[in-house]
């Protein structure tokens, strides 16, 4: 499952939910990955963090069939 978040320069970045290993404030959001690689975005922590409840809870549904 992947979310879609924009860069610093406005182009788009989808990115694993599954290989987020923690998400920081600071100027602008960085996203790190399990790998340590890390991604700057404009999105806030919070929002990022809902889309990736929605996405799971959508994926729950779906294979339960709600």
């Amino acid at each position: 499952m992947i979310v879609k978040l924009t860069r610093i320069d406005g182009s788009s970045l989808y990115i694993n939910i599954f290989q987020i290993e923690k998400v920081e404030k600071k100027t602008y959001t960085t996203i790190t990955m399990i790998n340590g690689i890390f991604y700057v975005v404009v999105e806030e922590p919070d929002y990022i963090n809902l889309k990736v409840k929605e996405l799971l809870i959508n994926s729950i549904r779906e294979a339960i069939g709600r």
